[in-house]
């Protein structure tokens, strides 16, 4: 009797050992994988790769290490407001498309565009960045303070203040909504900086790029570690 309980807890603590509790699958089969803890841990920490994009605009090519930083910098800003992957990354690359992420880019053939985004100067949105930078004693040509007032305009649009940026609650809840990367950057040029030219190939292959950075450094949509841990439970 002794040499059974024996052989039964020798059988339940190798079982243990090879199956933890917290991973053990609800149901066990051929089908359903079992991870130890060292390769569930891989797994979760061990970040996605992420491969270039096909197209990387030329002129992007010989800048981007210039302004790679700031890239991160405003990536993380973005994220830190609650904007997913897709979304921050059309929207860095609607900016450099606009402007490369100079916040004192004059519109070329002296044209009205100024900065990051390239409000008009002289109409409500413009001015009231200037006002804005004014009141809180900061820098208008800031890249940081630039950045963070066209993400308060995302979120905050005011018709009273800044003309209604995105023409309507519609198309600023239908982008705060989307996850897919072509949409959001359609979106955030033809529903919030609505250019004359549009180029809308040139601003995904930008903001793929931009995408493929933010992968780099760490900056990838925290859904894709919930689902690998989903994957390895």
């Amino acid at each position: 009797m002794i040499k059974k309980l024996i052989i039964i807890l020798l059988l339940l603590t190798s079982q243990n050992t090879l199956y933890p509790m917290k991973l053990v699958p609800k149901y066990l089969n051929r089908n359903t994988p079992s991870f130890s803890n060292k390769e569930f841990q891989e797994r979760i920490i061990k970040p996605p790769s992420f491969t270039p994009p096909d197209v990387i605009p030329k002129e992007m090519a010989t800048h981007i290490n210039s302004i790679d930083k700031d890239v991160i910098q405003m990536a993380k800003a973005a994220k830190a407001r609650g904007f997913n992957t897709n979304q921050t990354a059309a929207i860095i690359g609607n900016l450099y498309h606009e402007s490369k992420l100079n916040p004192s880019q004059k519109q070329y053939g002296k044209g009205p565009g100024r900065g990051l985004a390239q409000y008009t100067k002289g109409d409500k949105r413009y001015e009231y960045m200037q006002k804005k930078s004014n009141t809180n004693n900061q820098n208008v040509n800031d890249t940081s303070f630039q950045f963070n007032h066209i993400l308060d305009e995302m979120l905050h649009s005011d018709p009273q203040i800044t003309s209604n940026a995105w023409l309507g609650q519609k198309n600023q809840q239908d982008f705060l909504n989307t996850d897919n990367l072509k949409e959001a950057t359609n979106m955030v040029s033809s529903k919030f900086l609505r250019p004359g030219k549009p180029q809308l190939q040139k601003r995904e292959n930008i903001s793929e790029y931009i995408k493929y950075l933010m992968g780099l450094h760490g900056l990838w949509n925290l859904n894709m570690l919930k689902n690998l841990k989903e994957e390895a439970l």
